[in-house]
């Protein structure tokens, strides 16, 4: 017997309501269950109460940096893999965001099949490291 299996959790949070809707299209185009929130006070409040398999935060959301989103939730031990985005791509943004607690960084803008394929290798990843 078969046993349905419900697809990947991803939350987007970016105040860019265009990113937002641009990466909600193409993730629920491939398959993915994804909620969007706008705000980092939001994020990190939806991140702390659901499980996701993965999250894309841009460093630079209002009411709470992305950056500061992500210590809480480095904090608070948190399972799923985080991709971190901005326009900011030099190389202190990229180390901090790593050191933090991402995988990955995505400087935008972005071609949206690469951030597919990354999606894509962070939910791979993590799939792989429940395992461990």
């Amino acid at each position: 017997m078969l046993t349905a299996v419900s697809p990947p959790r991803i939350l987007i949070a970016d105040s860019d309501h265009a990113v937002t809707g641009l990466l909600s299209r193409a993730l629920i185009g491939e398959g993915y269950d994804v909620d969007v929130v706008h705000d980092g006070r939001d994020a990190l409040q939806l991140g702390l109460a659901a499980a996701y398999d993965l999250v894309l935060i841009d460093q630079f959301l209002t009411g709470m940096l992305g950056i500061e989103v992500l210590k809480r939730w480095t904090d608070e031990d948190i399972d799923g893999s985080i991709i971190m985005m901005s326009r900011v791509s030099d190389r202190e943004a990229i180390v901090l965001s790593l050191d933090t607690g991402a995988v990955d960084f995505i400087a935008k803008p972005f071609d949206v099949s690469v951030l597919l394929a990354r999606t894509r290798v962070a939910l791979r990843s993590s799939k792989l490291q429940s395992y461990v």
